[in-house]
């Protein structure tokens, strides 16, 4: 099934034939690209799609010299790109291709509706069982349907009423019972009693950000009649921020842990629906899950996706910002034992309603690890391994402009070579200084970290958020001063 990704790739594309002046080849990638964003649209209801079909089916008449400034509806850009792609693989092959590609159709159409039967049949066995499934099978014979409708105008009608229809099943399902309501405290990834296996303790160096979460969120949950003595609210959060790979979601892990509370493992992108409505219901119903099985500490990773501005977003995106607004407003209750914590690699993108205190009004960076945080993280790393004489100062000299997650795949590379020496000799060796110097030789992402200092210092310049992000902004400046 055909999306957003597939359009865009097809937009990619055309842009590399436009650079190399293939210009009937970019002219075929845009159409292509507005052909599927008319599908999107009509499927999600969305005008903002509808605007770049527009502007991909201009892209195709522009890039061969035609000038068209006219918006189309959707029933015109489908019959347009359809006969215009049509067209186009005419033009473009021969007679016994052309016979060919015409039986392909014929056996693709036949296909398509014993596809779209056979998506319904499983769909109506599943519904009870599991009709989150369902709802998918539903909406794909829905997609498939209203792209027959455009190949055969004469049973439009009634292909768009078929897949209205179903449709508009797959939303009932989804509201019956959606990922988020399955949340239990025995059958969840997302909701877990606390893994004494992740501590503060396995985690090396950040010692001021472990204070800071001790203080703002594992000691509330502790100690809550002295908070209410100090009148201090139980609530709020903390946004983590910094580079990838820098320990933002093992943090996490390890908070509920120490806090001995339920944890709850969002990724934002996951609570996104593109159905109107349906994210904000998800937002909604992760919070009353929560709210069930208190103590709880909610963790969004990936938060950039789910609190983005809403200045840059749509619509509905803007809407889900207010939901989760909503939410965390109503968290102020005394017997409120729920906590959050974000973390983002786009600090600049969050929503600054989100951002203000009594919400996400804690920002806490979480830099590259310094040199005896990099010394911890390696001997955290191989504990519990054979190792021989390592000089850990060298490591921690080499591995200079390396994350927490650098080092981590370092010491694994590292610990393979003697493991693959013993399969083949039976012999056992210890892991040595070579070994972990040749993994440190593999691991070459300094530049992947830099890249993001580069872009986020140019960001949170050009947003003028340099008092919200200070640290971020110092971390930029030295990591350029050592590099000049």
């Amino acid at each position: 099934m055909c999306n957003t990704k597939d359009a865009k790739r097809y937009v990619e594309l055309a842009k590399l034939n436009e650079r190399d002046e293939e210009y009937e080849e970019a002219r075929k990638n845009y159409l292509e690209a507005a052909s599927i964003y008319v599908l999107e649209a009509e499927v999600r209801r969305d005008d903002s799609i509808l605007k770049k079909a527009n502007y991909c089916y201009k892209k195709s008449k522009e890039v061969i010299g035609e000038t068209f400034d006219r918006e189309l509806t959707k029933q015109e850009l489908a019959m347009r790109t359809l006969t215009e792609l049509n067209e186009e693989n005419k033009q473009n092959k021969s007679i016994n291709k052309q016979d060919n590609k015409t039986n392909d159709q014929g056996e693709k159409k036949m296909c398509g509706e014993k596809s779209i039967k056979t998506l319904i049949e499983i769909g109506k066995k599943i519904e009870k069982s599991d009709p989150q499934e369902a709802a998918k099978n539903y909406l794909e014979a829905a997609d498939l349907l209203l792209k027959e409708s455009y190949d055969d105008p004469s049973r439009e009608d009634e292909y768009i009423a078929v897949a209205n229809k179903i449709y508009l099943k797959a939303k009932e399902l989804k509201q019956q019972k959606t990922k988020i309501t399955q949340i239990d405290s025995s059958h969840s990834d997302l909701l877990s009693k606390k893994d004494n296996k992740i501590k503060f303790s396995d985690i090396g160096g950040l010692e001021e950000l472990k204070d800071e979460i001790k203080f703002k969120i594992i000691e509330p949950f502790q100690k809550p009649d002295l908070f209410k003595y100090y009148g201090k609210s139980v609530g709020g959060g903390i946004l983590m921020y910094g580079p990838p790979g820098c320990g933002k979601s093992l943090i996490a892990k390890a908070t509920a842990n120490e806090a001995n509370a339920n944890f709850i493992h969002v990724k934002s992108s996951d609570l996104k629906s593109k159905f109107v409505g349906e994210t904000e219901k998800n937002i909604a119903e992760l919070f009353e899950n929560a709210r069930k099985s208190q103590p709880t500490i909610i963790f969004f990773d990936e938060f950039e996706a789910l609190g983005g501005d809403r200045t840059d977003g749509l619509a509905h995106e803007k809407s889900s910002v207010a939901q989760l607004l909503t939410e965390m407003d109503g968290m102020d209750s005394e017997d409120q034992q729920i906590l959050l914590l974000a973390a983002t690699n786009e600090p600049w993108s969050i929503d600054p309603a989100l951002r203000r205190e009594g919400r996400f009004g804690k920002t806490l960076f979480i830099p590259q690890p310094d040199s005896e945080a990099r010394k911890e993280i390696f001997k955290i790393s191989l504990k519990n391994r054979p190792i021989g004489k390592v000089d850990f100062n060298k490591l921690v000299k080499l591995s200079k402009g390396f994350s927490g997650a650098d080092i981590k795949s370092v010491c694994e590379l590292a610990t393979d070579i003697p493991l693959r020496e013993s399969i083949v000799t039976n012999n056992k060796r210890n892991i040595e200084l070579i070994d972990l110097l040749e993994g440190i030789e593999k691991t070459k992402t300094q530049s992947i970290l830099n890249q993001w200092f580069k872009k986020a210092s140019k960001q949170v310049t050009k947003r003028k958020l340099e008092d919200s992000f200070k640290e971020l902004v110092d971390a930029s400046a030295k990591i350029s001063i050592s590099q000049t």
